[in-house]
């Protein structure tokens, strides 16, 4: 869906939005040009020559524009200093991965977004920040051509809307809360800007800046890595798992001797209510760094009392919440099996292969195998659900949120409503039996027939949600379940989280007459490593092929019997 949103209506008017400003801040050069502020202008045209440049548009790079597209090509890893904003970079985030990788289209999207979305201007007493109080006058000369035309005001919001309803709102400062700020400390800037920078006048310049900031705070937080406050174009969004990561890393947790310097995707678990996670992290040795079991704990509670209202937010949240019930422990509602130690591992793996799925979906803006239909078969199988009915239910009212949300904003396709229509029936059909189950572990004759031709309705499923190929096959791309996504960093290693392909998995299940089959299904497959450099989909895959992939974290020994 996503994917499909991008190309076709995203990127179109992304193309659009980064043409007018480099039109208009090119007209912002020539007006100022001869004035204290020329550099500065030319600075901000060139970092939207940068943005053009990665969208494939034509257009002839400046000097530092140049510089800085040669960097985003390296995408080295570590912290550089940007050449045009002089604020610090990690062009290892220019490194395409999750699906920007299929085809040209989609990796130009997402260039030209990080441009957008990484070139930050630090505010003053950041850290790393050289010189916040010219990176913010930087910041105003790149805001004023936006909000001083309502057209690029508009393709910004056609942007930046559609993906803070599916993901989130920035976390950074957008151009528009900057120029909120700075009109109520200059309200004549948007037609004057010389007042930023008159050499008669600097100290009252410097003051304005000032205020501008003071306000700008004082609406809102920072929430991840609130010491490098910046202002982004296109910021990247505020997700809940990215705070708890944040909040159980260095400074927050450590001490200068004794940074942790990397979490670990299981915390994300731990805090959305995970016992065996919150135990593997306890063996890891996790509870040794300072304040450590406190912050996890403070998290633990605040998600546990978050607002059923918030989780709805975003199709993003609402994914996070799908992955709740998964993850706590069962009672004595449910069955045996479902209570034993092999399960939990199995329902962690399940849950957190999910969460590396969702990741990769949304690497771009996050401040970070084919089923076949079944045939006729000679016996009168049952078939049986996983009874997990809440999750069901959560990724269907997930699924109802998209659709109502892209429709609301026409940007519902024909395809996409079938998709998320069938994905929703097919959801709420399974949390049904889900629930018939953990009341009498009997499965009816009519649902086990339409439970048959689950292999049929997943491949539709999969179908719906290919990209199309050009002699009407699924690309190998949707027909591979491995894919990679990175979650946080440190110096020059980053976290990965990953799933490999299915594995298979037999669970004893209780049947109508009072007897027991063995029912026979898939099950995601999890891995957690560190890497010296940010994956794509297709480096992963190459690994799982040649044998060089991360091995299953240990604590699935349990499920795969060591």
């Amino acid at each position: 869906m996503l994917r499909d949103l991008e190309q076709s209506r995203l990127l179109p008017t992304l193309e659009a939005l980064v043409s007018g400003l480099l039109d208009a801040a090119a007209a912002q050069s020539a007006e100022l040009a001869g004035t204290p502020l020329a550099d500065h202008a030319s600075r901000v045209e060139q970092l939207y020559q940068v943005a053009a440049a990665e969208l494939g548009l034509d257009v002839t790079p400046g000097p530092l524009a140049q510089q800085e597209i040669d960097l985003v090509s390296q995408a080295a890893g570590g912290s550089q200093t940007s050449p045009l904003l002089g604020s610090p970079v990690d062009y290892s985030l220019f490194t395409p991965r999750g699906h920007y990788t299929r085809n040209a289209g989609l990796t130009r999207y997402f260039l030209g977004m990080t441009v957008l979305g990484q070139l930050a201007f630090c505010l003053p007493g950041t850290t790393g920040c050289s010189d916040g109080i010219d990176a913010t006058r930087l910041g105003l000369l790149a805001t004023r051509p936006l909000v001083a035309d309502p057209e690029l005001t508009a393709l910004w919001r056609q942007v930046y809307e559609p993906t803070a309803f599916l993901v989130g709102l920035a976390d950074d400062y957008t151009p528009a809360e900057l120029a909120d700020a700075a009109t109520g400390a200059d309200p004549g800037w948007l037609d004057d800007p010389s007042g930023l920078a008159d050499d008669s006048a600097i100290q009252a310049t410097v003051a304005a800046i000032q205020a501008t900031v003071a306000a700008l705070t004082a609406t809102r937080q920072v929430q991840i890595n609130p010491a490098y406050a910046t202002v982004r174009v296109m910021g990247t969004r505020f997700v809940l798992d990215a705070y708890v990561l944040d909040q159980l890393i260095y400074p927050n947790v450590g001490t200068p001797d004794g940074p942790r310097e990397l979490p670990s995707g299981l915390d994300t678990a731990a805090v959305l209510g995970s016992d065996l996670a919150r135990q593997v992290l306890d063996a890891s040795g996790a509870p040794a760094y300072a304040h450590y079991t406190e912050q996890r704990d403070a998290l633990t509670t605040a998600v546990a009392n978050r607002p059923t209202a918030q989780w709805g937010a975003t199709v993003y949240d609402a994914w996070l919440y799908a992955l709740q019930p998964v993850l706590a422990e069962h009672g004595t509602a449910y069955p045996d099996y479902m209570r034993s130690d092999v399960w939990a591992a199995k329902d962690l793996q399940t849950g957190m292969a999910s969460y590396a799925e969702l990741k990769h979906d949304t690497i771009l803006y996050a401040k970070q195998a084919r089923a076949e239909a079944g045939g006729e078969e000679s016996l009168t199988l049952t078939n049986w659900v996983e009874p997990e009915p809440a999750a069901f239910e959560r990724i269907a009212a997930a699924a109802d949120l998209m659709r109502r949300g892209l429709d609301q904003r026409g940007l519902l396709t024909d395809d996409a409503g079938t998709l998320l229509t069938a994905l929703g029936d097919h959801l709420t059909f399974l949390a049904g039996v889900a629930r018939t189950e953990l009341a009498d572990g009997t499965v009816s004759a009519a649902d086990n027939e339409r439970l048959r031709d689950t292999g049929g309705t997943i491949e539709q499923l999969v179908w719906l949600t290919s990209d199309p190929a050009a002699d009407d096959s699924m690309p190998e791309s949707d027909q591979d379940a491995a894919l990679v996504a990175d979650i946080a960093s440190s110096q020059d290693r980053y976290l990965e989280l990953a799933t490999a392909r299915f594995d298979r998995l037999l669970v004893v299940v209780p049947t109508a007459d009072g007897g027991f089959e063995v029912a026979a299904g898939a099950v995601n497959a999890y891995r957690e490593f560190e890497s010296t450099q940010r994956l794509s989909d297709e480096t992963w895959r190459s690994a799982i092929d040649s044998g060089s992939a991360a091995a299953r974290p240990t604590w699935l020994d349990a499920l795969y019997g060591g």
